[in-house]
Parts: structure tokens; C-alpha cells; sequence
């Protein structure tokens, strides 16, 4: 077993000089003592610290209230502001035989983007040419209804219209985006030959039958239009620029935003509520409903309007009435060339246009903005090519291109879009 402590025989320690015992007395004055000294110190503490470190001046002039004490914490420098993506859109465009060619479209985004033309070595990123490119711009729908790129949509495998060789869209946005580019792509709307031909619910039909309307006869070669009130076909349309829009496209353009054109207008039934719902306000609800569409993807959408329209020519097709319905973000062709040799309206005169790009867009701008208000934002459509045909024509050199660009900003429209039809531009770009 383990031996036990004995704790009596250490007990002498306690028992020695127990005249030094202490007493109750001498304890209470002791606590009072300790608690007396410990008041003093906690009260002197605060101060005196703060005066050693600093914290305040030891004086403080009368009528003065007390300096906040610092807490030394390290100045906080000014918040990083970081910019936004330019918000201004400096387009060209690239037409479908090209965007659908890949070593085409390669060649061509090479004389693009690449560091200087390579035919003539003039940039095209050089502000000093005046003429700058960051966005190119792409046709997804064409006027013959053809779909260019490969979509899920079940619609469009319905209607067939898919082309034979259609691209993979949101791969090339990406190629483009490799460029340090952003891409917009252009879509017709009612003006469709294909897809209200397989899909009757979209499509105009003939008073009294459910026969499909055509612009002509058909043995002229006829064409079935979609149809504005058609709730299908406004979906149908509203859906494509939605998926373009997941896929990268940063703005939809869309075009023929109208009634059709053609023989026996007054042949065609729409249906649905166009008896209770003006064209104009059928084409402003398509806009809105498309609108709101591309918005939720992340986009933004232009409505295609030519400036001989806004000036009085053709306007049946849209109600009379052309700046109605256009949405606040208008796509505007300011070309000369679609003035003609000479051009009069009730709104605006020019001769000769082609021959001064710059004065004809100046001129035709103005006139377009009393017509379309102040608030609406403007994407200028300006003429990069040479137009044929003309008594009164002109070759299009860079050096017009620029003129055309620096009327449109002069009248506050910052944003463009050089236009050719077949893609070819001054300098064999």
C-alpha cells in the first residue's frame, strides 16, 4: 500500500510567530485599502495613456470642444472607379457569304481586326483614320427566311428553314470576341417566305379562306408574309432573337418590322384582334414583346428604319406611320445612296447626294431626329461602298466613310455601322 501523509506534522508552519496573526480589523482595513488604490488607478488610467500615446493634447483651449481621438486606422485612398465597355457601337458589317465560308471569315476578320489593312496598310483600329471598328455585325435571318446558324428552336426545325450548312453560332461570336470584338447581329422579321409556308398560324391569309396570302401571283413568283398579329409568329420572331442573344450576340437588329408589300393588299386578312388593334400599335407591341425578350438575355435591341421611309416614301407598310412604333433604340440608314440621283419630300431636298456624304447625312439627320424625337437612342447605318449605277455617283473611299461618321457625331449620334452589301470595302478590306 502507498504510505499515507501525515499533514499534522507539517502544522508548525502555521503555528509560528503567531503574534503576527492577522486580525479581522487588520483585514477590513486591508480590502479597503487595495479597493481604494484600485479606483485611483482605474480612474487615472484612460487619461494618462492617452497622453502618453498621443490620443489628445494635454490642453485644451477654452470654449473648445475636445479633438475626436484617434483611432489610428490607416487612410482609406478613393474608391477604384472601373470604366464601363464602351458604350458607343463602331460596326462593319459582314455579309452571309462570307460569315458562312470559314476560311473566308477568317481572311476577312484577319483585314479587320488585324494590326493594318493588308492590302493597302491603312488600320482601321487608328483613330487618327477616323474610321474605328470594335463591333462586327452578322445576319442571322435573311429576307428569304433562312435560318444561318444552328438553332434548338423547335419552330424552326418545324419550318425547315434552317440553311443547308448553317454555322455554329456561338462559336464564331467567340472567334470574333478573340479579336477583341463585339458582335451585333441583323434579322428580318415579317418578311419571310419560308416559315409561315410550312406554319399556317403565322402567315397572312386571304379574306374569307384560310388560303396562304401572296405579295404576287404565284406563277410572278409570290411570297408568303408573316403576320403581325399572329401571336405565334411574333413568338416565333421574338425566340430567335432571344437564343442569338444567349449565344453572344450583344445587339439584334431587326428589319422589316412592317406590313407586306406587294399586289392584292387589300386581299389579305390578319385575323387574331386586328379588328380591334391599329397596325401601328400591332407593330409597337411586336417591338416591345421582342424588346423585352432580348433584354432578359442580356441584349439589346435596334429597329431598322431608312431615312426615305421617316420622309413620307412607302410609309403604307408601316401604318402611315414610321416613327411610331420603332422602340427607343433606332438602327438608322443615313446612306446617300438610298437618296437616289436626287431626292425630294415634304421633309427633306438633296442633289446630287452620293456626291457630298457628308452634308447629305449632316442635312438628313436633322430632319430625322424632329421626326423621331430627342430620347430615342440612334444607330447610324453609313455607305462603305461605291454604289452603281448612279448619273450622279461617286467612288467611296475611306475618306468618305469618315466624312459620313463625323456628321453623324456632329448632330450627337456617336454610334455606326459601315454598310456593303457583299462585305467589300475601300482599300479591298
Amino acid at each position: 500500500m502507498a504510505k499515507k501523509y501525515k499533514i499534522k506534522r507539517y502544522n508548525r508552519i502555521y503555528r509560528k510567530n503567531r503574534s503576527s496573526r492577522i486580525t479581522p480589523a487588520t483585514l477590513l482595513l486591508t480590502v479597503v485599502g487595495i479597493g481604494a488604490l484600485a479606483f485611483l488607478g482605474y480612474s487615472l488610467y484612460q487619461p494618462v495613456y492617452n497622453l502618453l500615446t498621443g490620443g489628445y493634447s494635454s490642453t485644451i483651449p477654452s470654449g473648445s470642444s475636445p479633438a475626436p481621438i484617434s483611432q489610428s486606422v490607416p487612410e482609406q485612398s478613393e474608391p477604384v472607379v472601373i470604366p464601363e465597355h464602351p458604350q458607343q457601337v463602331k460596326g462593319i458589317y459582314m455579309p452571309p457569304q462570307v460569315m458562312l465560308d470559314a476560311a473566308a471569315r477568317t481572311e476577312w476578320l484577319d483585314r479587320i481586326a488585324g494590326p493594318t489593312n493588308v492590302k493597302e496598310g491603312v488600320s482601321l483600329l487608328d483613330a487618327a483614320s477616323g474610321v474605328e471598328v470594335n463591333t462586327v455585325v452578322l445576319d442571322v435571318k435573311t429576307s428569304d427566311g433562312r435560318i444561318l446558324y444552328q438553332s434548338a428552336l423547335e419552330q424552326v426545325a418545324m419550318a425547315g428553314s434552317m440553311t443547308a450548312n448553317p454555322i455554329d453560332l456561338k462559336a464564331v461570336i467567340g472567334e470574333i470576341n478573340a479579336r477583341g470584338l463585339k458582335v451585333a447581329v441583323r434579322m428580318q422579321a415579317f418578311r419571310d417566305p419560308l416559315a409561315g409556308a410550312v406554319l399556317p398560324d403565322l402567315a397572312i391569309k386571304y379574306v374569307d379562306n384560310n388560303w396562304l396570302w401572296l405579295d404576287n401571283s404565284k406563277e410572278l413568283g409570290g411570297k408568303t408574309w408573316l403576320n403581325p398579329y399572329s401571336t405565334e409568329a411574333r413568338a416565333y420572331l421574338g425566340d430567335i432573337a432571344a437564343e442569338v442573344t444567349n449565344m453572344g450576340a450583344e445587339i439584334v437588329i431587326m428589319d422589316s418590322v412592317q406590313f407586306p408589300e406587294g399586289v392584292g393588299l387589300d386581299l389579305a386578312r390578319f385575323g387574331y384582334d386586328s379588328g380591334s388593334v391599329t397596325k401601328t400599335d400591332a407593330l409597337k407591341r411586336f417591338v416591345t414583346e421582342v424588346s423585352d425578350k432580348v433584354q432578359a438575355a442580356g441584349g439589346k435591341l435596334y429597329t431598322y428604319m431608312t431615312s426615305t421611309s421617316l420622309f413620307g416614301v412607302n410609309t403604307d407598310r408601316y401604318a402611315g406611320a414610321p416613327a411610331a412604333f420603332l422602340g427607343e433604340n433606332v438602327a438608322l440608314s443615313l446612306m446617300p445612296a438610298q437618296f437616289g440621283d436626287n431626292f425630294e419630300s415634304s421633309a427633306y431636298t438633296v442633289n446630287a447626294p452620293v456626291q457630298n456624304p457628308y452634308g447629305t447625312v449632316k442635312a438628313a439627320l436633322e430632319q430625322d431626329q424632329l421626326l423621331l424625337g430627342s430620347e430615342r437612342k440612334l444607330l447610324a447605318f453609313v455607305q462603305g461602298y461605291t454604289a452603281s449605277g448612279l448619273v450622279n455617283g461617286k467612288t467611296y473611299s475611306w475618306q468618305e466613310v469618315a466624312d459620313q461618321i463625323r456628321a453623324a457625331k456632329e448632330g450627337g449620334v456617336e454610334s455606326y455601322v459601315i454598310y456593303s452589301p457583299d462585305g467589300i470595302y475601300p482599300y479591298g478590306v
